[in-house]
């Protein structure tokens, strides 16, 4: 924290404390009232792709084919994956709008159903990487969910993004991408 002109490292439990001992108006200045310092990393890393089989060691890679297979899974995907527009908006949609079901590496996506057009670009990517997909519309909630089953694409999105709401994170990787990049994703997010 910052109080005043001095820079000092305190426990949160300490920094509580403090915010609630010290507050203007009872009687302490804006000299005396610590204010959280945050360093922000700027350092810039563009990645082109990713190669699953260099991210996780459990994967069976078909050097032909250039695909991952899970062990004890059916469906192989796509190992190398662009760091493009269309990868960008997907994991930006699945940060607001996508979950994550370990028992079953299920992978979903909840839409309203006025965003058919981003349901179906979802959809298609999803199919382009290698997996089943299947897209369910309720007129009378007016929804649309998208469901696969992957056990690779399941691990890929917890590694990058996490699972269930107060979980999610962008990963480092992503962070640190030109801002021209960062831009798509998180105007994806956002629009989700």
């Amino acid at each position: 924290v910052k109080i005043g002109d001095k820079y000092q490292w305190i426990t949160a439990e300490e920094l509580s404390k403090i915010y609630k001992d010290r507050r203007i108006g009872k009687g302490y200045s804006e000299d005396e009232i610590p204010y959280l310092v945050v360093k922000f990393n700027t350092e810039v890393k563009d990645v082109d792709e990713i190669k699953l089989k260099d991210l996780f060691d459990d994967l069976y890679y078909n050097e032909k084919t250039d695909t991952v297979i899970a062990l004890n899974t059916g469906t192989p995907i796509r190992n190398t994956i662009p760091v493009d527009e269309r990868f960008l908006k997907f994991i930006g949609w699945f940060t607001a709008e996508g979950h994550l079901v370990e028992r079953d590496s299920y992978v979903g996506f909840s839409f309203s159903s006025d965003e058919m057009d981003v349901a179906e670009e979802i959809k298609k990517y999803l199919e382009w990487l290698g997996c089943s997909v299947t897209m369910q519309v309720s007129k009378e909630k007016h929804t649309i969910k998208l469901l696969t089953y992957n056990k690779v694409v399941y691990k890929l999105l917890d590694f990058l993004i996490g699972r269930n709401s107060h979980n999610k994170r962008i990963h480092p990787l992503l962070k640190m991408l030109p801002p021209r990049k960062q831009k798509i994703l998180l105007k994806a997010l956002f629009k989700g």
